[in-house]
């Protein structure tokens, strides 16, 4: 408990330390989803399909609820396989993190062919509004 308290106060002190463990952290997130997911099937001791936390935990040391919470893109508490692949391939970009959710991906898309519609549109009437 102690040493989290000490490196968070010096992350929040120091404007790049902050942002240097940030990306640390999400690597070792990163890392972590890879080990649970390439060692899911010995990991998953009863063999139902989803890991528990004390299952992923056992599975991948250095674990914490904070993290398992966080892979557990479906918030159903337990991990899948999906969850795990779902989580390893959000990309980091402009956009923001993409979740996966069929609803977003629907809506951006939507959004997408909205602003195409509108630049053709635009083009076709030249560049000023005319009456």
């Amino acid at each position: 408990g102690e040493g989290e308290g000490e490196g968070e106060g010096e992350g929040e002190g120091e404007g790049e330390g902050e942002g240097e463990g940030e990306g640390e952290g999400e690597g070792r997130l990163d890392e972590l989803a890879q080990t649970l997911l390439d060692g899911f099937d010995t990991a998953d001791g009863n063999a139902d399909g989803l890991l528990s936390f004390i299952e992923a935990r056992n599975a991948a040391a250095g674990l914490t609820e904070a993290d398992f919470l966080t892979l557990d893109v479906n918030g159903n508490g337990m991990l899948s396989e999906g969850d795990l692949r779902e989580y390893l391939r959000l990309p980091a970009g402009c956009f923001g993190a993409i979740t996966g959710d069929a609803s977003r991906s629907v809506a951006d898309v939507f959004l997408l062919l909205l602003v195409a519609l509108g630049l053709a549109l635009w083009r076709q009437s030249g560049p000023g509004f005319k009456n």
